[in-house]
């Protein structure tokens, strides 16, 4: 009888244990599935954009979270139709551009207007960020 009661104690607590971390950190966690979809890091890399697109200086997307959106500042005489866009989007999520995967650092986009870059994350749920681009002068970053 004891030996009863102790392993209905023992399960009692396994069930009350699971049951707080459960409410705490919500079940995708506990599966281990991602529920993340943002975009972290967003450029354009002369290295990768200098001679189709003529980029001399590369250029470094404010992204903003709230409004789920990416600026750039393209320098005047950049060629926006052939651009390499090189970003980093949350761990486990893939990036699309109008249901086309898109390769940090090697799909070309145009940028001509804006574009919706559609974050996937692992438990399969979207946001959208739209990259929107305005010419300016060459103020550029070294990368």
């Amino acid at each position: 009888m004891k030996k009863n009661v102790r392993q209905s104690a023992i399960l009692c607590a396994a069930v009350v244990c699971l049951s707080v971390c459960l409410s705490v950190t919500g079940c995708k966690y506990v599966t281990g599935v991602s529920p993340q979809k943002d975009i972290v890091e967003f450029k354009l890399e002369s290295s990768l954009n200098k001679k189709d697109a003529k980029l001399e200086k590369s250029v470094i997307g404010t992204i903003n979270r709230d409004t789920k959106t990416v600026n750039l500042i393209i320098p005047d005489g950049t060629d926006v139709t052939k651009l390499i866009a090189t970003f980093t989007a949350s761990p486990y999520a893939q990036v699309f551009v109008n249901g086309v995967a898109q390769a940090s650092g090697k799909t070309k986009q145009n940028f001509s207007s804006d574009v919706v870059y559609t974050v996937q994350a692992e438990d399969g749920t979207t946001q959208n960020y739209t990259v929107k681009h305005t010419m300016g002068p060459a103020a550029g970053y070294e990368l």
